[in-house]
């Protein structure tokens, strides 16, 4: 996972997917890390792809599908994979939260932002956007 990291981090992600595909099981950090590395560099549908394939996801992945999404301007979908997220009973973090009301303020879209920050309030969150 280490090298994996490595090479995202330089947005190498032939390198670091043919690492990747060298491991017979991949950890979630493993998957975590291929998905915000194609997400950061523009190729979002591989990025979603790999997560779809993803055998287990913890809060870092659904976290990473959902600003992998924002940062690519789908803001949409980073709405969509929070909603299918909670739906599932993964419950989101502060990182989580503030992706999504910063997705909400992008789109423009005052209902779904407001229902976004009742339940951070709700679930007793402290945010700084």
């Amino acid at each position: 996972t280490t090298m994996v990291s490595a090479y995202r981090k330089v947005l190498d992600m032939d390198s670091a997917n043919s690492l990747a595909n060298q491991i017979p099981e991949k950890d979630v950090a493993t998957w975590n890390c291929l998905i915000d590395g194609y997400s950061k560099s523009g190729n979002v549908e591989l990025a979603e792809s790999l997560f779809n394939q993803m055998p287990v996801k913890d809060i870092v992945s659904w976290t990473t599908m959902i600003n992998g999404y924002s940062h690519n301007k789908r803001y949409r979908e980073a709405i969509a994979v929070f909603n299918k997220m909670t739906e599932e009973g993964i419950i989101p973090d502060e990182v989580t939260m503030s992706t999504v009301i910063s997705a909400c303020a992008h789109l423009g879209v005052l209902d779904i932002g407001k229902e976004v920050h009742v339940y951070t309030v709700q679930n007793g969150f402290v945010l700084d956007v």
